[in-house]
């Protein structure tokens, strides 16, 4: 007598990718926007659909229409409706929102995006990986309205503790470089609604330890070298894990400005000089590119598509067991390219050690040319000899060639790459050059932070070895 066969169970999606798969057919429950967004330039708007069980999924989006487009992006996913007026509640605080169609939220989304991508700036990942997919697609089907942005057409920055001082810097600089002196205005703004709380208090921690900082070089600046080196001796008395994070800010602070004290600045700008490569080239908008997966410079990268390539390396750090099996469909799909091989890598990397070493030969062999190959087995091979003695900085333009553009990701791995060189050679010169360049490069703030945070350290150490 035959077994019975157990039925199959449906699989449950995940919030996220029931959103990007099925939001769009819930009907549209209600569209809300605050009643000042053509005076103030920025938007605040709540598109909530509606489930069969009457539950809703909701998407919030803080959108800049002067500048800098979607900004930031929550949402809600099935939440009953007595959640969803606790969730309106809390966001409407301090504001006055009104029901509009959805054509009107819609148009004001997409033209602040398209205004923010004219000069090189895209919405968060959040937005492009999920929270877009709770707006219709954007066809002719929509109405169109027409929706000001900028200041006379000119884009126009409002520096508020919604960037951090770094964040701030560099999209000032990047507006400067594509647009030009008098082409576009910086103005201090209140501090515009923030989205959720707990994010609320990490941007006035990162803020205030910012201005603190700040301060703190230019007290350090006006001290003599002698009083400088003293007390460094005795902030750096501990191990540096052990060390009070108040300390750490004064720390970091002290050795600024030593750095400026005791490296030439012409020799810190001659060395920028050198590698002006690396600010001049473009970085993409898009996260994912031909040219990044090793396809054909023509081929287009679909929205299915880059959601394809963020699992892979979504599994890669959070479910190992199952990337093997996710990268031979990614190969059956996208054949034998050099970027599924460098994320293989990486997985190598962090859970099977002695495999990634014998990839990694084998898979630089067959793509020589391939930018992230290129880099990983140049910096597999320094940390194989660095103490064999002086180590070769590989040069941006043997890495990427012809390239007209590359993407963060690759200019994130290139640095990375460069400041494992420098550790190796302990230059301070070289050091305080690459800090310059990271505070210039349009990279996202995560890159940034942790670059710099690794050539911190660095700095901190050469400076003890420097006093002796």
């Amino acid at each position: 007598m035959a077994k019975n066969k157990k039925k199959p169970q449906p699989q449950l999606l995940s919030p996220e990718n029931y959103i990007r798969q099925k939001a769009r057919n819930l009907s549209i429950y209600e569209c809300l926007i605050n009643d000042d967004w053509k005076k103030m330039g920025s938007a605040n708007v709540v598109i909530a659909r509606i489930h069969t069980n009457g539950n809703l999924t909701v998407g919030a989006y803080l959108v800049d229409l002067l500048c800098m487009g979607v900004k930031d992006t929550v949402y809600q996913f099935n939440i009953s409706q007595e959640d969803y007026r606790e969730f309106l509640d809390m966001m409407t605080a301090d504001m006055e929102m009104q029901k509009v169609e959805y054509s009107l939220v819609h148009n004001v989304i997409f033209a602040a995006n398209e205004f923010a991508a004219e000069f090189g700036f895209k919405p968060p990942k959040d937005f492009t990986s999920v929270a877009r997919y709770l707006l219709e697609e954007d066809t002719d089907d929509i109405e169109l309205i027409e929706i000001e942005c900028g200041q006379e057409g000119k884009p126009m920055f409002i520096q508020t503790d919604f960037y951090t001082e770094a964040e701030s810097k560099r999209i000032i600089n990047h507006l400067e470089k594509t647009v030009g002196k008098g082409n576009y205005s910086v103005i201090i703004g209140e501090d515009g609604d923030e989205m959720d709380d707990e994010d609320d208090e990490d941007d006035e921690t990162k803020d205030s330890e910012s201005e603190e900082y700040r301060k703190l070089v230019d007290e350090y600046d006006t001290m003599e070298y002698d009083d400088k080196v003293q007390l460094f001796r005795e902030l750096t008395a501990k191990n540096i894990n052990d060390i009070p994070d108040d300390d750490k800010i004064r720390l970091n602070a002290l050795t600024e400005s030593l750095y400026s004290a005791i490296c030439d600045e012409d020799e810190v700008e001659k060395l920028c000089k050198s590698w002006k490569a690396e600010l001049e080239i473009p970085l993409d908008d898009e996260e994912y590119t031909a040219e990044l997966l090793g396809r054909e410079p023509e081929r287009i990268i679909t929205d299915e598509e880059e959601i394809e390539l963020d699992e892979l390396y979504m599994l890669i750090n959070d479910k190992p067991k199952k990337v093997e099996k996710y990268l031979k469909q990614l190969r059956m799909k996208w054949g034998n390219i050099p970027y599924l091989k460098y994320q293989e890598l990486k997985y190598l990397e962090i859970h099977r050690l002695k495999e990634y070493k014998k990839k990694l030969n084998e898979y630089y062999a067959e793509f020589s040319d391939y930018p992230l190959l290129k880099i990983e087995a140049h910096k597999n091979e320094l940390l194989m000899n660095s103490m064999a003695g002086e180590v070769r900085l590989l040069e941006f333009e043997e890495v990427f060639q012809e390239r007209k553009s590359i993407t963060e990701l690759e200019m994130f791995e290139f640095q990375m790459l460069k400041i494992f060189t420098l550790l190796a050679r302990g230059n301070m010169i070289e050091y305080q050059a690459v800090q310059t360049i990271l505070d210039n490069l349009e990279i996202n703030d995560e890159y940034y932070t942790y670059l710099s945070a690794i050539l911190t350290i660095a700095r901190i150490n050469t400076v003890k070895e420097y006093l002796g």
